[in-house]
């Protein structure tokens, strides 16, 4: 995929595992401008005593010298002499230049362990993708940071060596101790300036560092939508499944407003089902519902005959503190007693007034009943009736 279709910024996701493959935003030159700079100062507070100890050790050689047959074993006794001085001499500022370097590695990077980068590649040894690199944009930049840096370095050991030429020359004509304050003068000045250009290289180059590392992690809106798949799910798929759970927890809402006794609400907002019965020791809470679900509670208590009580301030109160299956808290019982109350009052009124018409009814239908037996001709058969002939029809040749 071109660089040119990579057009989106990377995602978190991206940028942690950039990381744990050692992939970090890091300017070597920064490291080098550091080094050079504590090194240039190291030897300006160390220098003294390193100048000391070697001019004792050049003098004392100078003195020996002369008075003893130089053997293998002498100058080996020399270099052995030589050796520890210079590590014992060194070893403040071989400790404060790795403490440095140590320091601007962790601000760079920060703390890291990974061992993706040392696992064998077979992009490293492909001939064609080693060209590449060798003529990339940053093999180019690095070639001519190289070039910048040689050129740098010289010109300024060039200018220090041309303004101090005459004391450089005076010192043939000096004792060797003028001679080592004179050259170390002179690294120290030479370091120093060196110093200051790396930090001006380095500035540049971690500007251009991080816009080359910003741009090796752009990713395309095909891979943005890739890795949202992984970690969020297919929009469809998660979709589906939030169909599915607001049918689930409708279902529960509906069978959960059909076992309530009343439903507290607000005009749109809020909606609150509860539940009492006889035997309960608390008024429990079996829904409630925000807006649209409070909405779709006073629909489900009309078709369920479920009694909804319109009362703003009780049910805006209840609604952030009540918990569904849990009791109503305290300071609710005297507001949800009276509704209750209400609730039973119409219930036992109802169930009178249904008693009523189904009497009514019996005995309306018992009175047709009579009235019709009333009204019914009697039975010629009938033993019982007067004018009934016994001997049934006569023959008319009788």
């Amino acid at each position: 995929m071109s660089d040119s279709e990579k057009s989106e910024d990377p995602t978190p996701k991206r940028r942690r595992e950039a990381r744990e493959k050692g992939q970090v935003l890091k300017s070597k030159e920064v490291n080098t401008a550091a080094l050079v700079l504590i090194s240039a100062y190291s030897l300006s507070w160390f220098g003294p005593r390193i100048y000391t100890n070697l001019f004792k050790l050049f003098v004392q050689t100078i003195e020996e010298l002369p008075y003893t047959n130089l053997t293998q074993g002498l100058f080996i006794k020399y270099f052995l002499r030589f050796t520890a001085i210079m590590i014992m001499t060194s070893i403040p500022i071989l400790f404060s230049v790795a403490f440095v370097a140590f320091l601007v590695e962790v601000l760079q990077v920060g703390i890291l362990f990974t061992t993706k980068t040392l696992a064998p590649d077979i992009n490293k040894i492909n001939p064609l993708k080693g060209f590449k690199r060798i003529l990339s944009l940053k093999s180019i930049v690095e070639l001519v940071k190289g070039f910048v840096k040689t050129v740098i370095i010289g010109w300024v050991a060039y200018t220090v060596l041309r303004d101090n030429m005459s004391p450089i020359i005076q010192t043939l004509r000096e004792p060797p101790e003028v001679a080592f304050k004179i050259a170390s003068f002179l690294v120290f000045k030479i370091t120093k300036k060196v110093a200051g250009a790396m930090i001006i290289i380095a500035c540049i180059d971690y500007f251009y560092q991080r816009w080359e590392f910003e741009k090796s992690l752009k990713m395309s809106k095909q891979e943005v939508k890739d890795e949202y798949k992984q970690t969020e799910g297919d929009p469809h798929v998660k979709a589906k499944q939030r169909q599915k759970q607001r049918q689930i927890a409708r279902g529960q809402v509906r069978s959960a407003v059909q076992d309530s006794n009343a439903v507290i609400s607000n005009p749109t907002h809020y909606a609150v089902a509860i539940k009492y019965n006889t035997g309960m020791e608390e008024p429990l809470v079996k829904a409630k519902g925000l807006d649209e679900a409070a909405i779709y509670i006073k629909k489900l208590a009309e078709e369920f005959d479920v009694t909804i009580i319109e009362d703003v301030e009780l049910a805006r109160a209840m609604f952030p503190v009540c918990k569904v299956d849990k009791p109503i808290p305290a300071e609710f019982y005297m507001a949800i007693a009276q509704i209750v109350a209400k609730i039973m009052k119409k219930k036992e009124v109802g169930q009178l007034n249904e008693m009523m018409k189904k009497a009514n009814k019996l005995a309306a239908n018992k009175n047709k009943s009579t009235a019709n037996d009333f009204q019914k001709p009697p039975n010629a058969n009938d033993p019982q009736n007067p004018d009934s002939n016994t001997k049934g029809p006569s023959s008319i040749f009788d």
